[in-house]
């Protein structure tokens, strides 16, 4: 039986859902007993019955990315882990140490364990993974580090704590990455797994999809309220994209 549950926020794709993050959690051998779908009203939880049956809980919250994110914050007691995934994550990824390739892994119920040891570990709070599921992203010499790096909010986990809440619908998980280390002193992120995800589709708790237009917004407001801690630029598309900067030294957390 695990020691952590698992959460995950839908509106409006309970087909998805079902298809892509229930099947990949299947997949990993998380069983349907820890698992709580979030869903915006009753209308909604009435078609997810539907799709995904009565073999998982669905507990109806509120519509909006963060609103949705800081209520099953609020729902789950201080000091939960808990596991927040997307739900339309088909997949985890694992980089090899020559950046040529990466492989599908069905072991996230270990990597989830090991997250949340080495919070415990280093007194930390916030893990995750890396954003990119390039093989060349996923090389890196330091497997698993403690060092301001972004923790992308489709996949992550935490030992909760109520107090930190988020404000910035689309750079939420910059936002949160961000109030953990300051508060904690650092994240912890395995930056050789990552997840295959689905940005700026229709659905989510975002009816419209996530804009880049209030993606570039938000983002802008982050760096512009913790200007210590990250910056902005402007990718070639026109784009806006956060860079956090480098707080000391980067080690391995996972090693003494």
């Amino acid at each position: 039986m695990s020691d952590f549950v698992v959460a995950i926020p839908s509106y409006d794709r309970p087909k998805e859902l079902n298809k892509k993050t229930l099947s990949m959690l299947k997949d990993n051998n998380i069983s349907k007993n820890i698992i709580t779908v979030f869903v915006a009203n009753s209308e909604q939880k009435k078609i997810y019955e539907e799709e995904i049956g009565s073999d998982y809980k669905i507990v109806t919250g509120v519509k909006g990315m963060v609103n949705i994110r800081n209520f099953m914050s609020n729902y789950y007691t201080s000091g939960k882990k808990i596991l927040f995934i997307d739900d339309d994550i088909s997949r985890i990824v694992k980089g090899q140490s020559d950046g040529m390739k990466i492989t599908t892994v069905t072991n996230l119920k270990t990597l989830a364990t090991n997250g949340f040891n080495l919070c415990k570990k280093h007194g930390y709070q916030l893990w995750g993974l890396h954003p990119s599921s390039n093989p060349r992203s996923l090389k890196s010499g330091n497997l698993v580090t403690n060092s301001l790096r972004y923790v992308i909010g489709a996949l992550y986990g935490v030992i909760n704590d109520k107090n930190i809440r988020v404000t910035l619908d689309s750079a939420e998980d910059y936002e949160r990455t961000l109030k953990y280390y300051i508060k904690y002193g650092g994240v912890i992120r395995f930056n050789n797994y990552s997840g295959y995800t689905t940005y700026y589709s229709k659905g989510g708790m975002n009816s419209a999809g996530r804009t880049t237009s209030k993606e570039d917004s938000d983002k802008k407001a982050l760096a512009r309220k913790y200007s210590q801690y990250a910056e902005t630029y402007t990718r070639p598309n026109g784009h806006t994209e956060v860079r956090l900067k480098s707080q000391g030294k980067e080690k391995d957390a996972d090693k003494d």
